[in-house]
Formats: C-alpha cells, sequence, structure tokens
C-alpha cells in the first residue's frame, strides 16, 4: 500500500491509498481516496547550541504497518513539527470493494516549542502501538522518545512520551533521524524493538 496527499477540501485532507497487485509480475494497480484531518508541511524544528536546524523534507509518510486488516501510518507536519499518526479500518479493500475509513489519529505533542519528528510505528497482534521518534526545542538537543498505546485506550491518545537517550551536543549536518524502526518481538509478546 502508498499512501499521499492529495488534495484539500474545507477541515480535512483527502490522501490516496494505492494497493499493488503483483508487483513482480503483471502489476496492477488500485488506488482510493480517504478523508483524514487537516495537515501542513512540517517546519524544519530548532536544536539548543545552533541555528542548524534538521531537514524534515515533507509530511510524507514515513512509517506504515497493515495488520489485522488495519493500516496504521505515521508522519509529521505541522509548525511546531508534530509526529501524527492513523488508523484505518481497510474494510477488506481492495478485494471487499468496501472504502477504507479512518478510525483515529493523533498527535504527538510534547510541550510548548518541542518538536517530534521522524517517527515510526509498529502495531502488534493485540492492536497495541508503539512508535518511536525525534524530538527537540531551542532549550534541548535532539533526542531518541517513545511512546504508545493499548488497544483498549480512548481513541486518538497515547501514552507519555518516554525519552531514550539525548544527544550532548548540537547536530550540524542538517540531516537527522530518517531511518527509525520500531517492530514487534515475535517471540514476546508485548515487548517492542526500536532504533533511531
Amino acid at each position: 500500500l502508498h499512501v499521499r496527499s492529495r488534495r484539500q477540501r474545507q477541515m480535512c485532507i483527502r490522501d490516496s491509498v494505492y494497493a499493488v497487485d503483483d508487483p513482480l509480475g503483471s502489476p496492477s494497480v488500485q488506488q482510493v481516496t480517504v478523508s483524514v484531518p487537516t495537515y501542513s508541511q512540517p517546519s524544519n524544528p530548532p536544536q539548543m547550541g545552533t541555528t542548524n536546524r534538521p531537514e524534515l523534507f515533507e509530511a510524507r509518510f514515513w512509517s506504515a504497518v497493515l495488520r489485522n486488516g488495519k493500516l496504521w501510518a505515521t508522519h509529521h507536519q505541522g509548525a511546531p513539527a508534530r509526529q501524527r499518526w492513523y488508523e484505518f479500518d481497510m474494510a477488506g479493500w481492495p478485494q471487499s470493494g468496501q472504502t477504507p475509513t479512518l478510525v483515529q489519529s493523533g498527535d504527538i505533542d510534547a510541550g510548548t516549542g518541542v518538536s517530534t519528528y521522524f517517527g515510526s510505528l509498529w502495531v502488534n497482534d493485540a492492536g497495541a502501538m508503539a512508535m518511536t521518534f525525534a524530538m527537540s526545542s531551542a532549550n534541548s538537543f535532539i533526542s531518541m522518545a517513545r511512546t504508545s498505546r493499548a488497544a483498549a485506550d480512548p481513541l486518538g491518545t497515547t501514552g507519555m512520551i518516554q525519552t531514550v537517550i539525548s544527544s550532548t551536543s548540537p547536530e550540524t549536518s542538517g540531516r537527522w533521524g530518517d531511518y527509525s524502526a520500531t517492530n514487534d518481538d515475535p517471540a514476546q509478546p508485548g515487548k517492542f524493538w526500536a532504533h533511531h
């Protein structure tokens, strides 16, 4: 599945979801649009100790997983940048002919002036979601952070943000963190592994 922003209409954006069947043989492509809350291109995040800001590129999806008929995806957006996540009920699409719908979405808000970005997520068989992302502000170096949610948590919410590790100096290359990953441990249900 491939998802991209298509067009803006009033208070929502219609995103395109593509299914590619038989990509290594005789590929065929199907497309459907799904409405999501409005979002904007992300602003490059500040960090302590330098005026250099990591390049966030655009509001494309950085991570997605299809599990138990649900598509989960995440991207960063807005100013300050916020990591946003979504859960879509695929309703058996494309085989069913039904249109997928948005179940829930949420932004990772770490407080005033704090940006969250370059996230990855994963969902296990029980419907628990874990996310890893970068975080920084004008008063903090870039850090690796995480959050999660259980399937029974209120819609659109995640747990507390936890810092995994903080940098001890500013990053001045202009690049940071567009290579994170989060996965569940198949041998230990409920455990997730992540890197950033």
